[in-house]
This record gives C-alpha cells, sequence and structure tokens, in this order.
C-alpha cells in the first residue's frame, strides 16, 4: 500500500512539470520571469533597500541615545605577606590564598543639541538617494524588459524565417521533381536538372542557416530569463491586429519621454551635489561651536577577598 501512494504521488507531481515545461511562454510571462530571477535587478532592489533603511536612520538621528552595561570580573590567585614571629621577632613570607571580583555598572546617552543643521541635510540628502535608488531600479526594470521583447521579436523572426526557408525547400524539391519528369519525355534538358538540384542544395543550406538563427536567438532569450537550459522552452506568438491611429503630437511626446524613470533618475544626482555641499559648509561651521554632551555613568564595585594562611 505504501508503494502505491508514493507511486501515485510522484505521478501526480511529475505530470504537471511536464505540462509546465511545453507550456508556450508569452511576452508578458518572460518579462515578469526575468524582472523577478535577474541578478542586477536585485542587486538594484537591495540598493533601494538600503536607501530606505538610511532615510529611516537619518530620520531618527536627532533622537538621544542610551547606552547601558554591566560588568563582573573574577579573579583568582596567591599573595605572600610578611608575618614576624611572636618569639624571636623575625620576619618570615606567609603565602595566602587570595580572591576577588567586581561588578561594574554603566549608564550613558548622549543628545545633540546643535550641529550646524548637520541632521536635516542628511536626512534631505538620504531621501534623494532613495529617490535616485527607486529610479535607477525602475531603468533597470524596463532596460531589461526593453531587451525581453527585443530578444522576443527576433525569435518569433527567426522561426518565420525558418519556416519560409523549409517551405521553399519543399517547393524546390517539387520543381526539382517536375523537371525530372519533362526531361523523361525529353522536354528538360540534363543542365535545368542540374541546376533544379543545385536550387534544392541551396534552399536546405539556407534552411539549416535559418534554423541555427532562430536556435541562437531563442537561446539568447533564455539566458535573458536566467533559465538554466532552453530544452522544452517556446514562445508563443502573439495575436497582434494592425491598428492605424492618428499620430502623436510632438508636445505629447516630449511630456512623455520628461516623465520616463531615466531622466529622473538622472536629475537626482545634481540635488544631491547641492545637499551634499551644504552639509560640508555647515559641519565646517559646527566645528566652531562648543558640542554639548550629557553623559551619566553609575560605577558600582564591589570587591572581595578571602585570604586563608597556608602555614609557610
Amino acid at each position: 500500500m505504501k508503494k502505491k501512494i508514493i507511486t501515485l504521488w510522484m505521478a501526480v507531481g511529475v505530470i504537471p512539470l511536464g505540462s509546465m515545461a511545453q507550456e508556450s511562454w508569452t511576452l508578458r510571462q518572460c518579462i515578469d520571469y526575468a524582472i523577478s530571477h535577474n541578478i542586477s535587478v536585485k542587486q538594484s532592489e537591495n540598493a533601494a533597500e538600503q536607501s530606505n533603511v538610511d532615510v529611516n536612520t537619518a530620520k531618527w538621528a536627532r533622537l538621544p541615545n542610551l547606552n547601558a552595561g554591566a560588568e563582573q570580573s573574577f579573579n583568582w590567585g596567591r599573595t605572600s605577606r610578611p608575618v614576624q614571629d611572636t618569639v624571636t621577632k623575625v620576619y618570615s613570607s606567609v603565602y595566602e590564598n587570595a580572591s576577588s571580583r567586581g561588578t561594574n555598572f554603566s549608564l550613558s546617552t548622549n543628545v545633540p543639541l546643535f550641529t550646524g543643521f548637520s541632521i536635516p541635510n542628511q536626512y534631505t540628502l538620504a531621501k534623494l538617494n532613495l529617490k535616485a535608488a527607486t529610479a535607477d531600479l525602475e531603468k533597470a526594470k524596463e532596460d531589461l524588459a526593453v531587451n525581453v521583447a527585443s530578444a522576443y521579436v527576433q525569435v518569433l523572426y527567426n522561426q518565420e524565417l525558418s519556416k519560409v526557408a523549409e517551405e521553399q525547400v519543399l517547393l524546390s524539391k517539387e520543381q526539382l521533381s517536375r523537371i525530372e519528369k519533362m526531361n523523361e519525355v525529353g522536354k528538360a534538358s540534363p543542365a535545368e536538372v542540374a541546376e533544379a538540384r543545385s536550387r534544392v542544395a541551396q534552399d536546405q543550406m539556407s534552411a539549416v542557416q535559418a534554423k541555427n538563427n532562430y536556435q541562437l536567438s531563442l537561446l539568447e532569450l533564455t539566458q535573458l530569463l536566467e533559465l538554466s537550459t532552453m530544452e522544452g522552452f517556446s514562445i508563443a506568438a502573439p495575436d497582434v491586429q494592425p491598428k492605424f491611429e492618428v499620430l502623436t503630437p510632438p508636445d505629447e511626446i516630449f511630456l512623455t519621454a520628461a516623465s520616463n524613470k531615466q531622466c529622473n533618475g538622472s536629475s537626482v544626482p545634481v540635488g544631491r551635489k547641492q545637499k551634499q555641499y551644504k552639509d560640508c559648509s555647515k559641519r565646517i561651521l559646527s566645528q566652531t561651536i562648543v558640542k554639548r554632551e550629557f553623559r551619566y555613568k553609575l560605577l558600582f564595585n564591589h570587591n572581595k577577598q578571602l585570604q586563608q594562611a597556608d602555614g609557610r
């Protein structure tokens, strides 16, 4: 019974995988899969998350901090001390066991009173860095989507060329068969038969080249998708109906281009440099101002020694 259950579970698990492998990918599926598995996009996402953490850190930098600590120490050893004999009045060294222990408690806090407006500038700079990181992330996704779409279209183009080349081979073979039959009845010369055969060979070579180009373009697409193998991978040709629309006015094209993530990301470094310049000037000014720091430290020491003469 156990073997039957395991076999049934394996069969149920294998069937969906096979059906998924044979399923043709649409353009949207390719783009979504590439964005979710691309290493460069993941690095941009990590950079955006780090910038978000920096924004929160700079936002709460003006608040005081509080540090507390405790320390416990133990010491064991032997020590010598001079002892005078009550009878002979002679001093001798006596070794004794000694141990000590200590406990330290500390509590400190730092409050920034005036930093030359460095904290607000750092907060503004962190927000600009977050905006730039977000724009870079969107740009990375858009660039990857464009590359995937270009490779997808190239696969479709080479696939159609391969089909046309194969159909041309069939047509050339039909023409060769017709000319051979005409040669048998004396209506075609041997030169025409040889020419038809060379045409078939040329078309077969073109079909092989077209198929190789199709396989190479398919391999390039699988590499963009970060797939381990191209076996069982195929794409679905979109059902596109041609639509004739009025051309977009130039003003709308300019506004669309200006709102692009790449343009927005290029304008952010200018603001970042300005904030860095202001922050640097404020830091120079703040060096002439005495910084105030409140610190409270509580120390508690407890030492205890246990001595015992060993009779030496």
